[in-house]
Order: C-alpha cells, then structure tokens, then sequence
C-alpha cells in the first residue's frame, strides 16, 4: 500500500513538475582548481527532462552519473533532477561554462553559466587517471572519494563515504551515508548507525531529521532507488588512522506482489588518517585551522589620562572549525584594564564547509596609570589545512600616552570600607539623636497633656487627716445663736465622714447608714446613733419636727463624733 501511494505522488509530483516553468541551475564545486585536479560540474532542473553540457576543450569529462529526487515535507512536495560531471583541467586560464540547455515536455530553458579560474598545480594528467571517483552527495561538498568496486550485479548496497580521505586535526570532514535498491523501496527499519574510535565534534547537517526522501540514480548502468540516511560534519581532536564500522538497515522492497519482504544491507568500511598539525606553532595560535580574517579597530585618543576608557573590536570571520574557538582574551601591559566583560556577538553556522561566519568582540579599557603605550592587545595564527601551513594575522599596534595614576584596588577597597564604616557610623549616631528627640517630644506632650486635660491628670494621694479633731474644732466654732447652725453641722458631718472614711464620692444618708456603715469601719451602735441623729437633723431641716436647741443639737453631734473615735 505504502509503495502504491509513493508512486502515485512520484507521478502526481512529475506531472505538475512538468506543468511549470523549469527552473535549471548550473553549479561547480570549485570555482579556482589546479591544472589535473578533478572537480564536479552540476547541472540540475525541478522538472523532467534531458539536457547536457559542453566544457571548453581544455577540460576533459572523465565520467558522469544522474540521479532525481522527490521531497515531500510538511505537505510541500519538491522533485529534483541531476546531472553530475567529474571533469578535470588540462590548462590554465580563465574559462566559461556556457549555459546549458535543458529539454522538457515540449519546451527548453536554459540555465546559468559558470567561470572556472584554473591555475598552475601538482594534478595528475588525464592519461595517468586510473581510478574514478563517486560521492553520493557530489553536489553538496568536497573532493570527490573513490568509488567502491562493487559488481554491476549487486541489487543492492549501502555506501558510506567521507568527503577527504586524509586531513589535519581540526578539520572539517563529512560522513554521508547512502542505501542504493534495484526494487521499489517502501520501508526502512532497524538503522545501526557507524561508529569510530575517534574523538572529534560532530554535527548532524541534515535539516529534516525526521522524514525521509527516496530518489533515483543510475550507477554502473544500472537505475537504483535511493535513500540517504545521514550526513555528518566531524571534526577530529586527535592525530591518527581511523577505520569506521559500517553502517546497517533493513529495507523494505518490493519488486512484484510476491517479491516484496526487508534486506539487511550493509555499508562498506571507509578510512580517515587524521594528521597532526606542524611543528613552528607561531605566537597567537590556539587552535583555529582553515581559513580567517581577522579585523581589529581602536577608539583610543592620542592623548588620555587616568581613569578614561577606549575600546577595542575585534572581527573574526572564518571558514573551518571557527565555531569551536576558545573566547579571545587581550593581552594589556600594565597601566590598563579590561572594564567589565567584553560585548560578544556570534553569526557562525554550521555547513558543510564546517563552521562559517563571524565572532565580534567589543572591549572596554580603562586607563588606571599614565604613561607611553605602543603594543599588540593580542595576536592570532591560523593553520591553513590547503596551503598546509600557519598563517599569522597582522594585527595593527595600538599607540597612545596618558597622565595621571588611578589609586590602586587595594587602597580604593580600603577607601570604600572606611567610607562604610563612616556611614554606619552616622547612621547610629542619626538614629540615637532621632531616638532621644523622640523620647523628649513624648515627654513634652505628656507634660502639656496633664496641664489641660484631667484624663492624664495623675491623682495624688489625699494626706490622712484626723477627722474626729477637725469636726471638733469645726463645731466648737460654731455659735448657738448662729441661725445657720443647722445647715453648719449637717455640712461639718458631711466633712466628717469623708474624711473619716477618705470616700471623696461618699454621700451620708439615712440609708447609707443602715446599708453603707460596717463597710466604712463604723460601729453598729454608733452607727445606730448616727442613723438617729442624722434623721433629727434632717426632721428639723424639712419637716419642722424634732426641734432641739442649736447647742443641744451642737453638744449631741459632739457627743457622737467623740464616740466614733472610740
């Protein structure tokens, strides 16, 4: 069912190409080679069709391949076809790839052209060719890999090739893995990927890891259905000769409605010398092989003084392992200093070339001594794996005078803790001062509040006075003949009792005598006496009934006040 419904897309997706404009693209896997040196020419189109190259006669095609692709991604279908040449240069000079002329479904369109520069080299000549070179992905990457001997026979076979067969340790070098089928391919199952004793970055380069393209391509004469299963940048670590072990998967086929089942297929077993880089490390070398430029600008003054700031940018664009360097740092002579982290901005990605783009660095200096300034803030070397040597980047000097001294960090450190200390100092010194001034208009309101208010009035304890002496003495004073007398004794009672009993809120009344007496310390029977009197005094004052004279009625209160005290 699976197979049915590929083919059905294949045909749907052929007829639509074929429908369309053809949009056809001549590309060179170089554009500068060496007299003898092989590289690719590729012609490829959207839509099917047939179509061909013609080289200058100073170039020789040594063999050709063709293969198609169809994509199908988030519902997007894309359908590719490839023409491949492996062509070489007999002479140098600079040549033109005429367009190239590509025939479908009754129309033609033409492609691009190319320029090829080709210059004096250590080639091998045409007539000493003796082996042909394939890559499975000869239009992405590469010097081109010897093509495995396997029978024209064979139905199927995996390939597994590496775009360089020897390189220097941090070089980029891709593995890419193929599966070829002489049978329509409906599935694959149980990938057992390579594996090699070598410590190295890798990358997987595919940008859709998930799904999977068949395509075709003839090999050996023969048409095979293909699947690509990986690509992979490495770039080793350490020197030596390294062999992969193959990769393995199971393909599902099927050839006819009884031919159709899962092969187990197998790659072959490619190998890496890995070299080690030169001796003659140059000054500035940390690692970077392939190809860099380096620009460094500075905004320092001809004139500065301590405590100014400059900065210094530095660009590094390169192809090669560039997205594995270690974060540049400033070699400054005594007088400067870095002011903070440098500013870093990074556009490297990863390709097929290894890493390409740049690394921006943005320093701030500080000027902290004075004095004359003529130095390098850093150096950078490179290994150059095609020239096979170092290369030393001219970095410009930097040149300037400055006056004055910043204090040392040690001083500004001690500085600053005697400034803290000062500080607290103060502010212990502040909040006391606030503490007492706080407690001082507490105070002054407490004193304000009890001179004009009787709620904060604190009440003083009476003085304890002799009360039988002070009513003696009181009703002594009193004259018989006085008409007020009876008013005059009823108050001295009055007096009497408050004072007696030291009860400001005390109010002496028939009833407080019966209910009221044995709490204030008064004998029954006087008591009972009291009750009397005071009932006499009270007849006398509203009824006009007991009437006794004013010095009966003085000599009686006397009397009892005498009794109280006993």
């Amino acid at each position: 069912m699976r197979s049915v419904i590929i083919l059905i897309c294949s045909m749907l997706l052929a007829t639509l190409a074929m429908a369309q404009d053809a949009k056809v693209t001549l590309k060179a896997s170089k554009s500068e080679v060496a007299v003898g040196e092989q590289f690719r020419i590729i012609l490829s189109a959207d839509v099917n069709g047939n179509g061909d190259i013609s080289v200058p006669r100073e170039f020789q095609i040594i063999s050709q391949m063709s293969g198609s692709s169809t994509k199908i991604f988030n519902g997007q279908h894309s359908f590719e076809v490839t023409r491949t040449y492996v062509v070489i240069a007999n002479a140098k000079g600079e040549f033109t790839i005429p367009a190239a002329t590509w025939t479908y479904n009754g129309k033609t369109a033409k492609s691009n052209s190319l320029k090829i520069k080709v210059v004096e080299g250590a080639g091998t000549p045409p007539n000493q060719q003796q082996q042909q070179y394939y890559d499975p992905f000869g239009s992405f990457f590469g010097t081109p890999q010897q093509q495995p001997q396997t029978p024209s026979s064979e139905k199927h076979f995996g390939m597994f090739a590496t775009s360089k067969r020897e390189v220097y340790v941090g070089e980029p070098v891709i593995l890419s893995g193929k599966v070829y089928f002489d049978g329509q391919i409906v599935d694959i199952a149980d990938f057992e990927p390579y594996k090699i004793d070598l410590m190295a970055h890798k990358t997987d380069l595919r940008s859709d890891k998930v799904n999977i393209s068949v395509g075709r391509e003839d090999y050996g004469g023969k048409t095979y259905q293909t699947v690509p299963l990986f690509e992979d940048l490495i770039i080793p670590q350490q020197a030596g000769a390294y062999t992969f072990t193959p990769f393995s998967i199971k393909v599902g086929y099927q050839r006819g409605f009884f031919d159709r089942g899962y092969k187990l297929i197998k790659s072959n077993e490619p190998s890496i010398t890995v070299l080690p880089l030169p001796k003659g490390v140059p000054s500035g070398f940390d690692g970077a092989v392939g190809t860099f430029k380096v620009d460094v600008k500075y905004d320092a003054k001809a004139q500065m003084q301590a405590g100014d700031v400059f900065g210094i940018t530095v660009k590094i664009e390169g192809t090669g392992n560039v997205h594995l360097l270690k974060a540049l740092e400033l070699n400054l002579p005594e007088g400067l200093v870095l002011y903070g982290d440098p500013k870093v901005e990074n556009k490297v990605k990863i390709s097929r070339k290894g890493g390409q783009g740049t690394i921006a660095y943005d320093f701030i200096v500080q000027v902290v001594k004075g004095g004359e300034f003529n130095f390098k803030p850093l150096e950078f070397a490179y290994f150059n794996p095609e020239l096979k040597r170092y290369e030393q980047v001219n970095v410009p000097d930097l040149k300037f005078e400055a006056t004055g001294e910043l204090i040392s960090e040690q001083k500004a450190a001690e500085l600053a803790q005697i400034q803290e200390e000062e500080k607290v100092s103060s502010q212990v010194w502040k909040s006391i001062t606030l503490g007492l001034l706080g407690l001082l208009f507490l105070f002054g309101l407490i004193y304000f509040l009890r001179k004009n208010s009787n709620l904060f009035k604190i009440k003083t304890k009476k003085r304890k006075v002799d009360a039988h002496a002070v009513a003696l003495k009181a009703l002594g004073a009193l004259h018989s003949n006085d008409a007020q007398t009876l008013d005059a004794v009823e108050k001295i009672i009055l007096q009497f009792f408050k004072d007696f009993t030291s009860n400001e809120k005390l109010l002496v009344s028939v009833v407080w005598f019966e209910q009221e007496a044995s709490q204030h310390k008064i004998n029954t029977e006087h008591a009972q006496l009291w009750r009397a009197h005071f009932s006499t005094i009270q007849a006398m004052k509203y009824a006009n009934f007991g009437q006794m004279s004013s010095a009966e009625l003085i000599g009686k209160t006397k009397e009892l006040v005498e009794k109280t005290r006993s």
